[in-house]
């Protein structure tokens, strides 16, 4: 292709220093050459371009569609979940079981925290008061 822009410029340059007018035809031809050259380069760039375009699209189409499903299958799971919760022994084994573990998981948060003030120096392990931060200093000094 780059060479046949050359000998297209050539041509038009030796006309113009010779000074012999070119004729319409012969740039004409010279032209749909250069085009014809062209044209490979151009299609393959518009197929690349395409094919990004149409991936990019599959792909959010694949995601959205993906993202639907579980949405209606955990909605289902929730709404089945919910009429079974409404059950009177599993509505109260839920909310005891819920508190339990609420109670745990901050016994464990505080047990941490007071283990790292005790050990960084921040609180004495003595100024703790009451039988229930006295089992708590012992578990946090074994902990940590």
């Amino acid at each position: 292709m780059v060479e046949k822009m050359k000998k297209a410029l050539l041509w038009c340059l030796v006309c113009l220093v010779c000074l012999v007018p070119c004729s319409g035809a012969a740039l004409a031809a010279e032209a749909d050459a250069a085009q014809d050259a062209a044209e490979p380069l151009v299609q393959s760039v518009a197929k690349s371009i395409s094919q990004s375009i149409v991936t990019s699209i599959a792909g959010l189409l694949i995601f959205l569609g993906a993202f639907l499903v579980i949405y209606l299958l955990l909605h289902a799971v929730s709404l089945i979940l919910n009429l079974v919760d409404r059950l009177p022994v599993v509505h109260t084994l839920n909310r005891v079981g819920g508190a339990v573990i609420g109670g745990v998981s901050c016994a464990l948060v505080l047990t941490v925290l007071m283990g790292l003030l005790v050990n960084s120096g921040a609180m004495e392990s003595s100024s703790f008061g009451g039988p229930v931060a006295q089992l708590l200093r012992r578990i946090a000094e074994r902990i940590v």
